[in-house]
């Protein structure tokens, strides 16, 4: 995907001239999703494999997102899928009046998942 979803865009403080750059980041780092998982409705989990950089990227790409979209919180952490693999998981919440956001943000995560969005 070569744009933030319309809805994700809309709430971000990122200058304009950045948000290509920050997207194809987003774009590249949801094709490393497992899974994506609605939790609640304002609250969203992305699994990724176990990977030192891999979690390095989330990490520093969480934090440069909170910097512009401050009403969303990410928090990282481990589990372990069915098979017993290691896993990185990302919880992401907003508060509710922010909850389209985050469905459009699980909508982009999914969609680069499952190759449905380049």
């Amino acid at each position: 995907m070569s744009e933030l979803p319309h809805s994700v865009a809309d709430a971000c403080t990122l200058p304009t001239a950045q948000r290509p750059t920050r997207s194809a980041e987003w774009g590249s780092l949801f094709r490393e999703v497992l899974a994506t998982e609605s939790i609640a409705a304002q609250w969203a989990r992305l699994t990724f494999p176990q990977d030192h950089a891999l979690e390095t990227r989330i990490r520093d790409l969480a934090s440069k997102e909170t910097a512009c979209c401050s009403f969303f919180t990410f928090e990282l952490g481990e589990d372990v899928d069915a098979t017993g693999a290691q896993t990185i998981t990302l919880d992401v919440s907003v508060p509710p009046s922010q909850s389209a956001v985050l469905d459009a943000f699980i909508a982009w995560a999914d969609g680069a998942r499952t190759g449905r969005l380049a």
